[in-house]
């Protein structure tokens, strides 16, 4: 808004300031995580077509594929829910799992 008001006053601005936005995975480097040993997501048919995609999907690659079915590795799981149709999903036990950090 001041670079508008004082161009409109005829004085040029010019900013120097670029926006630095963090990948996704600079973000998830920065997320702390208090692990449980139980997974909160159950999957229901490890050869489905849903699950065998979430091998791409999970932001952070907690679906892996062997002998033609999908495991999970809950460890780095962000709760996002991306996973939700095809298992059996629940928040982790009490203070277990993600801890957002700001920004």
């Amino acid at each position: 808004m001041p670079i508008e008001i004082a161009e409109k006053l005829g004085s040029r601005v010019s900013s120097s300031y670029v926006p630095s936005i963090p990948t996704l995975a600079q973000r998830i480097a920065r997320l702390k995580y208090d692990d449980d040993s139980l997974s909160h997501i159950k999957v229901l048919d490890p050869k489905s077509e849903f699950m065998k995609k979430m091998v791409i999907l999970c932001p952070t690659k907690c679906y892996i594929t062997e002998n033609n079915k999908v495991m999970l590795q809950h460890e780095g799981c962000i709760e996002c829910g991306t996973c939700a149709k095809d298992t059996e999903w629940r928040h982790p036990r009490g203070e277990k799992g993600i801890n957002y950090q700001y920004g």
